[in-house]
């Protein structure tokens, strides 16, 4: 046998072309699982955001009242309030602002989830609450 003969031997034996349909199989299990284990920490992750969001918003509408109290010389005036807020702000989802005996309550929806918090400007502090999810019946009703 000459060399030629002998290489082509054992390269048509061990040669492979490509992945079996096994070792595919294996490869994909093993990437689904180790998905698995991270998919609770990247809805954790997205929690976060969605909460860290709704806390930035009441945070800016709230500055934005407590100008709007300063300006009107210490009193929430209901008819100029949202107006305020929303020339500060710009555009908020649903935004209502009402006072009531020198308190604001302010409700506003974000990401399908209405949220709404009370500003005493004595206390000159906010405690940010989510009230309910948004459905698709609600936006349908408005």
């Amino acid at each position: 046998m000459n060399k030629k003969s002998i290489k082509n031997i054992i390269c048509n034996r061990g040669a492979k072309k490509g992945f079996t349909l096994i070792e595919l199989l294996i490869v994909i299990s093993i990437a689904l699982i180790l998905m698995s284990f991270m998919l609770p920490k990247f809805n954790g992750y997205m929690t976060k955001a969605k909460n860290l969001k709704a806390e930035n918003e009441a945070q800016q509408i709230y500055t934005a009242a407590m100008a709007s109290y300063g300006e009107r010389g210490g009193e929430f005036d209901e008819k100029e309030i949202t107006q305020d807020i929303e020339e500060l702000v710009g555009d908020v989802s649903s935004l209502s602002a009402v006072p009531s005996n020198g308190i604001l309550t302010v409700s506003f929806t974000l990401d399908n989830k209405q949220y709404s918090f009370v500003i005493d400007p004595k206390v000159n502090n906010y405690e940010l609450s989510p009230s309910r999810e948004i459905t698709v019946e609600d936006n349908s009703e408005s």
